[in-house]
């Protein structure tokens, strides 16, 4: 009888023990949120041929079954919504009374996690540093005090391997101290000078490279400066994995321009000749009452640049215009866009970039939104459906828009958009990765929200 009933109980426990276990883990049909779904088989045919029978079989070669759990993101948010693979918003950082207008994201501490910086137009740069699984918040700010007023802030990877880099800050200041890094937990500040950098410089913009492309720990700065000898300026800036300065090299002035002065200018992936991971330029240039377009191969050794193509440009169009760079093409050339801040609604124009660093301008194209999102923080392009274009990213009110651009007929389709939080708008975006180790999508996108009162960071997740 205790045989039995010991029997009837190993039984038992098998029974819920297996049930918990493919319930747990071998379900295919596991929710995000974790609940389950139940398969409907009504009209199934289950006819067929029994499977075969193993009884006696050698089974001492075949592999355990891999219960490894697919990864799952970091709390935050689960949701999807219709747009590409994004989830919906959710509140990431309170903000408080900080009416933040620039934002970065990036792993600084090289845990695997990022951390989200955001600034106003002074000092000092407020990080924020993610806890892991299974809080997944974000703690108190960290100040990076860079003691001037801030130009311009980037999340910059200086280790391709990890994704691990640094905050670059462009001060506006009247002096040399042109940058400013913030590294680490706790962070530690370091101011950046050289002798290229302009004294007397009233906008400073920075370019970094794409997340996930190679970057040899170089990155762009472009200044203006009332320097009458020298003038605009586009500078290669290198730094090594700890982010200190190793070296720099002028790319571009007045000077050594034949006069041809870099009134806007972007990094870019032109280089056809050798794909060395080096971030190479795009500036358009004033000459008195000539314009033009111009792409450079930078090899950080070449001062002026390697020129490569040039395409004219009317000289008020070149002068009052932002430039940024993104794939438009299916190639291996960052094409060119214009930000025409003059109309309304506000206008790209895409110059496509080929073979030898050619150019071909194409037709104005309207936006439909607000003429205060025509800026370098409100506008981000990136590969979201993985077929070798960018999208368009654009702060557009009370949503953050998504717009596919098609070469052969040079069109924008009409907006995606994601919901930020009811009665907030929209101030700033930022792209990149929470959690590098399941980042096999495109980056998640960052957004300062604002209803006039209250500030805060919100996130879409990247959900895979």
């Amino acid at each position: 009888m205790r045989s039995t009933w010991l029997s009837f109980g190993l039984g038992l426990f098998t029974l819920i023990g297996c049930n918990a276990l493919w319930q747990g883990y071998l379900s295919p049909l596991d929710n995000p949120d974790g609940s389950v779904e139940v398969a409907d088989l009504t009209g199934a045919d289950l006819t067929g041929p029994p499977p075969d029978d193993l009884t006696g079989a050698d089974l001492t070669s075949v592999p355990p079954p891999d219960m490894t759990m697919p990864p799952k993101p970091c709390g935050l948010t689960t949701t999807k919504s219709t747009a590409y693979s994004y989830s919906t918003y959710t509140t990431a950082i309170n903000l408080g009374s900080i009416a933040a207008t620039k934002i970065a994201v990036m792993d600084i501490d090289k845990d695997g996690l990022a951390e989200v910086a955001v600034s106003t137009n002074s000092s000092p740069v407020k990080i924020y540093k993610l806890a892991g699984s299974p809080t997944c918040t974000f703690g108190a700010a960290s100040d990076c005090v860079v003691n001037d007023a801030i130009w311009d802030l980037r999340g910059f990877s200086t280790d391709i391997a990890t994704g691990a880099g640094a905050f670059v800050v462009a001060r506006n200041n009247s002096s040399a101290n042109a940058i400013s890094t913030c590294t680490g937990i706790p962070v530690m500040h370091t101011t950046i000078t050289n002798a290229n950098f302009s004294g007397q410089s009233p906008r400073r913009e920075l370019s970094v490279p794409p997340l996930k492309a190679a970057t040899n720990g170089i990155f762009i700065l472009h200044e203006k400066s009332n320097d009458a000898m020298i003038g605009d300026r586009a500078i290669s800036v290198k730094l090594n994995t700890s982010a200190t300065l190793i070296s720099t090299v002028m790319l571009a002035n007045l000077n050594i321009n034949a006069n041809f002065e870099p009134r806007n200018a972007t990094g870019a992936r032109i280089d056809d000749v050798q794909a060395d991971g080096i971030l190479d330029l795009i500036a358009l240039e004033v000459n008195g009452s000539t314009g033009r377009m111009r792409t450079y191969n930078n090899d950080h050794t070449s001062s002026p640049a390697i020129g490569k193509g040039t395409t004219a440009l009317n000289s008020t169009f070149a002068d009052t215009n932002r430039i940024m760079a993104a794939r438009l093409s299916n190639d291996s050339y960052d094409d060119a866009v214009v930000i025409n801040i003059a109309p309304t609604p506000p206008q790209i124009v895409p110059h496509i970039v080929t073979t030898g660093g050619a150019i071909t301008p194409k037709a104005a194209l309207n936006i439909n939104i607000p003429a205060a999102s025509a800026d370098r923080s409100k506008l981000m392009f990136t590969d979201l459906n993985a077929d070798g274009i960018d999208e368009l990213i654009a702060i557009n009110g009370s949503n953050i828009s998504f717009f596919t651009y098609t070469e052969a007929t040079n069109t924008l389709s009409a907006p995606q958009n994601l919901a930020i939080k009811a009665g907030y708008t929209a101030v700033a975006i930022a792209l990149g990765y929470t959690e590098k180790n399941i980042s096999s999508g495109p980056p998640d996108i960052y957004v300062v929200a604002n209803n006039g009162a209250a500030n805060e960071v919100g996130v879409f997740r990247w959900l895979p």
